[in-house]
């Protein structure tokens, strides 16, 4: 299913804005039952698919899910299983990007004019 998913996000560039509301959302409430789940390769497709619908949609539309999703996450960085380890790393990277999203402009939100 997440092979499916990811090829989804892939040809729509995103595309799951409506199935990932803010109040809540079976997707992301599945994905978290994943990276529950003992099945290793299960968790590294859900890792993989939460990476690529990070890096493809706008950083509001997952901002509602981090408090739910980041302590998973961040426990697959304990795992035993490098593979998981090493994807649960890329997936904080992207985590970065949606808490702190750049601005559209260079140096928009920097002033060097002082306080």
């Amino acid at each position: 299913v997440f092979s499916m998913l990811r090829l989804l996000v892939l040809a729509l560039d995103g595309g799951l804005e409506d199935h990932v509301t803010p109040g809540s959302s079976t997707l992301v409430d599945n994905v978290c039952k994943c990276l529950q789940d003992k099945n290793q390769s299960l968790k590294l497709e859900a890792l993989q698919f939460v990476h690529l619908a990070l890096d493809h949609h706008a950083p509001p539309v997952f901002q509602a899910h981090l408090g739910t999703l980041l302590p998973l996450i961040t426990s697959c960085i304990a795992e035993d299983w490098y593979k998981i380890i090493a994807e649960a790393l890329r997936v904080v990277g992207s985590v970065v990007k949606v808490l702190r999203p750049l601005p559209q402009a260079p140096g928009e939100d920097i002033s060097m004019d002082g306080p």
